[in-house]
């Protein structure tokens, strides 16, 4: 699996990978998606490879001032991933106070009300966009490269003030390696009977299509990559990820989400969703869109979803759910053919489906259409209230401590006696790398009337983070009603078998905060019978070795249970 480095913007223009323009250019100087593909964007019978989409994004940041490109890691398979910024020059030469002001906003602990209040003041939105996770969505990796051209080039007054107020984070695909395997699998199809049908392999190592359930696992190279991103180098406030779902229902879904509602996840992030959502709504439905739907299929319960982890880190997170045509095959659909979104009744106007599409040829150009109109809402909302979103970010982060220092649980421990250290440092490691704050206990630990250990680790809630922890670490009980759209329970040491303490009160003892989950478990005692020849199926980070000696037994070798 690929290894993430430490994302630094000095680090990467070092490295030369990162590209812009260093001078002005006039609007005609850079090119257009079709002008680089060579063919309209969104055509009917034709997928980019990621040569032609990663070029074009390099192409753009070489022309425009208003665009870096960035390589900031490797996919599983070996592909460049990449991320585009978009903003002003002045932005783009402004980054790491940009940067460390958003970070400011998100963990407030240790800084001054004045300073607070200049990372307000002179902040940017931060919106980070996210296409196709699921290589088979595929219209979206053409939808930003239209967007990137709109951000770099257009004077209308909208993009100027977005450019002056917004630093845009655009990756073009979270998946390289499907994007490639799903267009190669199309074109060799394409004028057969096979054409637009799924491919005979997941597109996606070792996850295929639930790479959008590893977010809090973090198993894949793909997600450790931007979850770096999100919570260790840009803290943005808003979060975009750009779907497709099945063809028969509504154009497009936007927020507000339907319930069940998680009680861990913040009220004003959670609203700030729903108001980003109805405003997208009606700017769709203004501009002559139909089939738009909301409130309806999709949850805000789960946890482990590419939009749902961020919530838990106090960032506002969108999903939008477009039909999808037959890959790049256009599709006809009469409108009797038609269904209801979500759990309503009837294909008819309703509060959440205001108004119905009546049917007819639906083309993958139709989806880049609709996810570009609510991309113009989004951005819009984001720099017209520019302060208001910072101060919101600001405040939730605060409630986020407040709440882990008064609100029980206050802490976790994991005992240094759990019986499998590698299933806790598993547990550890997708802890650290979502940004949480995690401790060893440097003597004995006490709290609730009971001692732990050293070497035992303790996770406090008292931190940006805390609510994310919660989530994780407490017993799932989904309320009576409706079926979950995805996952009902998912508590992570449980999934694990790690045994993990719930602490009323805070903990006694020295405490050493660590980097690493290697650091975190060294003082873990682990199974004393494990030595020299001697192994233990305990330890879950042994079976692979155990399995080789069961396939192939080696007479001196001795494991124990």
């Amino acid at each position: 699996m690929a290894h993430t480095p430490t994302l630094l913007l000095a680090s990467l223009l070092h490295l030369g990978c990162l590209t812009g323009a260093p001078a002005a250019t006039e609007p005609g100087d850079v090119t257009t998606p079709s002008e680089h593909l060579g063919r309209p964007v969104g055509a009917d019978f034709h997928l980019p490879d990621w040569d032609e989409v990663s070029s074009y994004f390099h192409k753009l940041g070489a022309q425009s001032p208003r665009v870096l490109t960035q390589k900031v890691g490797v996919s599983t398979e070996g592909r460049d991933f990449l991320l585009s910024i978009l903003s002003s020059p002045e932005n783009l030469s402004n980054l790491d106070a940009i940067r460390e002001n958003a970070r400011l906003l998100s963990d407030p602990r240790g800084a001054s009300e004045e300073r607070l209040a200049q990372a307000v003041a002179e902040g940017k939105v931060i919106v980070f966009i996210s296409c196709a996770m699921h290589a088979t969505e595929c219209a979206s990796p053409q939808f930003a490269m239209e967007l990137a051209h709109t951000m770099a080039t257009s004077e209308d007054e909208l993009w100027q003030r977005v450019r002056e107020e917004v630093v845009v984070l655009l990756a073009p695909t979270l998946n390289p390696d499907g994007l490639d395997h799903v267009t190669n699998w199309y074109r060799e199809n394409v004028g057969t009977p096979y054409e637009g049908t799924g491919l005979l392999k997941l597109y996606q190592y070792y996850s295929g299509h639930d790479n959008n359930r590893d977010w809090f696992m973090l198993t894949q190279a793909e997600t450790q990559i931007v979850t770096e991103l999100l919570y260790k180098v840009w803290h943005p406030q808003i979060y975009w990820d750009v779907h497709q779902q099945g063809s028969t229902k509504e154009r497009f879904f936007v927020p507000p989400f339907r319930d069940p509602l998680n009680p861990n996840l913040d009220p004003t992030v959670i609203t700030g969703i729903d108001i980003l959502g109805t405003r997208a709504l009606f700017d769709l439905t203004r501009a002559g869109f139909t089939g738009v739907s909301t409130g309806v299929s999709y949850d805000m319960w789960w946890n482990g979803g590419n939009r749902n982890v961020p919530v838990r880190h106090n960032i506002i997170g969108l999903l939008t759910e477009a039909a999808s045509a037959k890959l790049a095959s256009p599709i006809f659909l009469e409108r009797s053919k038609l269904s209801p979104p979500g759990d309503l009744d009837h294909y008819a106007p309703s509060n959440r489906f205001p108004n119905p599409w009546p049917g007819g040829w639906w083309r993958l150009r139709d989806i880049i259409d609709y996810e570009l109109a609510f991309a113009d809402s989004l951005l819009a909302s984001a720099a017209r209230e520019r302060e208001m979103w910072l101060s919101n970010a600001l405040a939730t982060s605060k409630r986020a401590l407040k709440a882990g220092a008064e609100e029980p649980p206050l802490a976790w421990v994991l005992p240094s006696t759990n019986r499998d250290p590698f299933a806790v440092s598993r547990l550890v490691d997708s802890l650290i790398k979502g940004g949480v704050e995690v401790h060893v206990a440097e003597s004995e630990v006490s709290a609730d009337g009971r001692t732990w250990p050293a070497g035992s680790i303790v996770i406090l809630r008292g931190q940006p983070y805390g609510a994310h922890v919660k989530d994780l670490f407490e017993v799932q009980r989904y309320p009576e009603g409706k079926s979950p759209y995805d996952v009902a329970g998912w508590t992570l040491p449980l999934l694990l078998g790690v045994h993990r303490v719930e602490l009323m009160t805070l903990p006694e003892g020295e405490l050493r905060e660590v980097e690493t989950a290697k650091d975190a478990i060294a003082g873990f005692q682990g199974d004393p019978r494990a030595t020299g020849l001697t192994t233990t199926t305990r330890s879950s980070g042994n079976w692979p070795e155990i399995f080789q000696l069961v396939v192939q037994p080696q007479l001196d070798f001795y494991f124990v249970t």
